[in-house]
């Protein structure tokens, strides 16, 4: 009896998948990447933040070792060194108008006074940034990477004494520009070097933090418009967190001094404090505005940044927090008392006014 076998009539073969089976599988792929990718993104954010706050911490601890050895001065945060090489520098020699020639000799940074230059290149870095920070304005000659291509060229050929990238700046009421000299230019105030000694509340007062990357650095260059190339880069210049008292537009070189119980100087308002959008649209050559650079502040970590305090500790704040907690300190330590027509001072001629002391005095803070 012969037997006859049934031919399956199965569409699958048994060597593959049908077209369903491969979609199902495709899908399922899908479905674990979108679920895994924000994950790794988020891991990866919170690594850079953690990178970023680690050479903040650097930071302090690198200002604490300065002023060690510098009778408990913070350094300044840049000068104009005496000699092309070297970080030497005479007092007299700073100001807003110089004429020796010192400054043809480039800057000396607070990122090279803190370690004389012999520190990793990538210790004031942040991984979040354009090329992991801002070009210093004389960049090294020799080195192509060593500049953006908005920059102009280095026509002196002297290379600033600054790390190659920077994406931190510094509290100018804390470690000051280089206008030790301004009262000999008409200006009633100037700055001083800052003792740590002086500063109260030092677990509450910061010393430095990272800045904002606007389009790929243009917002540390002394541009007016996005399209400006052949401008400089002024990344180390510091931030100023304080405007004068009821001055709008003045310099704080210019503020005169006032009686107790006024102050000369305040925190800036809800309204000085930009969003997201202004800054972007408007944020090219931020840095060269005193007035407005305190948005420079990063806010490359969901919003917020890394900042050091001078006592050493790091915290990942947003700008309004340490505006509205005034942690950029209590007076303005940097600059001298204002010079009167009399060439005298006035008392608490560098406190500063809170947002809460604004609002009791019926200002809006």
């Amino acid at each position: 009896m012969t037997t006859v076998h049934a031919r399956r009539s199965d569409a699958r073969s048994d060597n593959g998948f049908t077209l369903i089976e491969l979609l199902v599988v495709i899908a399922i792929i899908a479905l674990l990447i979108g679920i895994l990718l924000p994950a790794l993104g988020a891991a990866r954010g919170s690594a850079q933040a953690l990178k970023a706050g680690a050479n903040a911490r650097n930071i302090s601890q690198g200002v604490s070792v300065y002023g060690s050895v510098n009778r408990d001065f913070v350094p300044p945060a840049y000068t104009y060194p005496s000699t092309p090489t070297g970080l030497a520098w005479s007092m007299q020699d700073q100001g807003f108008t110089v004429d020796s020639g010192v400054e043809n000799n480039g800057y000396a940074h607070w990122s090279y006074f803190l370690y004389d230059g012999a520190v990793p290149e990538d210790a004031f870095e942040s991984p979040k940034t354009t090329n992991n920070g801002a070009p210093r304005t004389y960049d090294d000659p020799n080195d192509p990477n060593d500049q953006e291509e908005w920059q102009a060229d280095n026509p002196t050929l002297i290379t600033d004494r600054q790390v190659p990238r920077i994406a931190f700046t510094v509290n100018a009421a804390i470690m000051p520009r280089n206008k030790f000299n301004a009262r000999d230019e008409g200006k009633p105030r100037e700055n001083v070097l800052v003792s740590v000694d002086r500063i109260r509340g030092a677990s509450n007062t910061i010393l430095a933090t990272e800045m904002e990357d606007i389009a790929e650095w243009r917002s540390v260059s002394d541009a007016t418009n996005i399209d400006d190339a052949g401008v400089e880069s002024k990344a180390h210049r510091p931030l100023v967190p304080f405007v004068p008292f009821g001055g709008e537009g003045l310099s704080v070189y210019d503020a005169g001094n006032v009686n107790y119980p006024r102050r000369a100087f305040q925190y800036r308002r809800t309204n000085e404090i930009w969003d997201d959008e202004r800054l972007q649209r408007e944020g090219v050559g931020l840095i060269t505005d005193d007035g407005k650079n305190i948005n420079l502040v990063s806010r490359a970590h969901k919003g917020r940044s890394n900042f050091s305090f001078v006592d050493g500790h790091v915290e990942l704040l947003t700008l309004e927090e340490t505006m509205e907690d005034a942690m950029w300190g209590d007076r303005f330590y940097s600059l001298t008392p204002a010079l009167d027509q009399f060439g005298s001072s006035g008392s608490q001629n560098t406190a500063v006014f809170t947002r809460q002391e604004l609002e009791q005095l019926g200002i809006d803070g």
